[in-house]
Formats: structure tokens, C-alpha cells, sequence
């Protein structure tokens, strides 16, 4: 299925990188001492003459429960849900874009270090339209 799905940056519509590949992640910078919060919006797709139903979309890896997910509602998160959990979707048409933000956490006393250990997981049926 990831042939044919993909996730893109909304801010600059570049694909995100695939896992092992670092070359466009999914990036945000957080101080541990504030316990700072950071949010980007992102998008996936399908390709022409497809469609996806019945999306789940979730956070996995070491610290996944420092990342929440919500749809986006107008260009602005909509509702997040609780910190680790999927985002569900019914439908996404063919070449039509499903906007989602992800929201990570810093806590104070984390180590610092630069976490790759966390991917977005998107699985779905994948259909002729």
C-alpha cells in the first residue's frame, strides 16, 4: 500500500520521508524546560484512479504517546485526540488531499536528543475508483 499513499508537508507540499529515510522528516524543536508543545499540519493523498477508505492513522515508536494527532478543520487543528492515540477518517476520493495535524510534547526532565524513533503509520483500503 505505500505505493500508493502518500503523506506531504502542507506547509511546502514536499512528501515526507519514508522510515529509514531522513531526508524530510516530520520535524519540530521543543525545549524540555518550558515543556514545550509544537504542531505541524500535514496531508495525505492517493494516487489518480484510487481512492482510500476506512484510514486509520497513528503515531508508532519509543515515545509515540508524546505525539497526538487531530483532522484539520479549515486549516486549523480540529479536536486533538488523547496523546498516542489513532485518527480515524472514512474516505479519502481520488486526488483529493485529507489535511491532519500532528502535535508532539516535550516533558521536563526528557533527555534531549533528536528522536527519529517515531513514524506516522497510515493504513487503509486501497480501491480502484
Amino acid at each position: 500500500m505505500a505505493n500508493y499513499i502518500e503523506v506531504y508537508l502542507a506547509e511546502n507540499d514536499e512528501p515526507v520521508s519514508r522510515e529509514g529515510d531522513m531526508t524530510n522528516p516530520i520535524s519540530v524543536s521543543l525545549r524540555t524546560d518550558l515543556e514545550e508543545e509544537d504542531e505541524v499540519r500535514l496531508y495525505l493523498k492517493c494516487e489518480a484512479g484510487l481512492q482510500l477508505r476506512d484510514i486509520v492513522i497513528e503515531p508508532e515508536g519509543d515515545t509515540f504517546d508524546m505525539w497526538a494527532l487531530a483532522s484539520d478543520d479549515e486549516g486549523s487543528p480540529g479536536q486533538y485526540g488523547p496523546w498516542g492515540e489513532e485518527l480515524e477518517e472514512a474516505q479519502v476520493d481520488e486526488e483529493e488531499r485529507f489535511y491532519f495535524w500532528a502535535r508532539a510534547r516535550a516533558e521536563q526532565g526528557e533527555d534531549l536528543r533528536r528522536d527519529t524513533s517515531v513514524t506516522v503509520k497510515v493504513e487503509g483500503l486501497v480501491e480502484p475508483v
